[in-house]
Order: structure tokens, then C-alpha cells, then sequence
């Protein structure tokens, strides 16, 4: 602000500045690649293992099938993207492309 001099602000202990954010060790320039057969289907479990984030996990064009939150068994729900909480569990089933 004008007029207001002193020392410079230094950030809070809470603010971290990451360079990448990982799953299973990895980042998005070295995925973990696995192989699915043509049109199979793929029950993921993620983790928000984050202190503070809140995330959306997003599937781009692919649709998944959310069918368990917590562990929990749940009424499977649809979409293409999902918000995912701190230390939130989530299971999307996903279904590959035939081609």
C-alpha cells in the first residue's frame, strides 16, 4: 500500500508452493501407465492425502461411474468430474473405449 513502509511480508507458515502435485510418486510428465483390454473396465481408488486442498478429480473426455465414497458403498453417480475433500476417499468406476 502507499504510504507504508517496513519490512517485507513474508508468507505464512501454511502457505507451501509445491512444484508438482503427485500421484503414486509420479507426476504428469512420468505417469504410471497401465494396460486395460479394449473396452474393459477400471475401479480406481483415490486419495486426497492433502492437509488443506480440496481437489476435482478430472476425467476429460472420459465418464466414470462414482460408486463408493469413503469406502462406502454409495448410488452410483455419473459425471466427468468430481470434487474430492481433505483425506477423502473416492472409487470411480471407469469404463475404456472399445477402440
Amino acid at each position: 500500500m502507499p504510504g507504508i513502509s517496513g519490512p517485507p511480508i513474508q508468507p505464512d507458515l501454511n502457505d507451501v508452493k509445491y512444484d508438482a502435485f503427485l500421484a503414486n510418486e509420479r507426476t504428469l510428465m512420468d505417469p504410471q501407465v497401465v494396460q486395460i483390454k479394449k473396452g474393459g473396465r477400471v475401479l480406481l481408488r483415490i486419495i486426497n492425502s492433502a492437509v488443506m486442498t480440496n481437489f476435482h478429480i478430472d476425467l476429460g473426455d472420459t465418464e466414470a461411474t462414482l460408486v463408493a465414497g469413503d469406502g462406502q458403498d454409495m448410488a452410483p453417480i455419473s459425471g466427468k468430474r468430481f470434487p474430492i475433500a481433505v483425506a477423502q476417499r473416492l472409487d470411480p468406476l471407469v469404463q475404456a473405449p472399445q477402440s
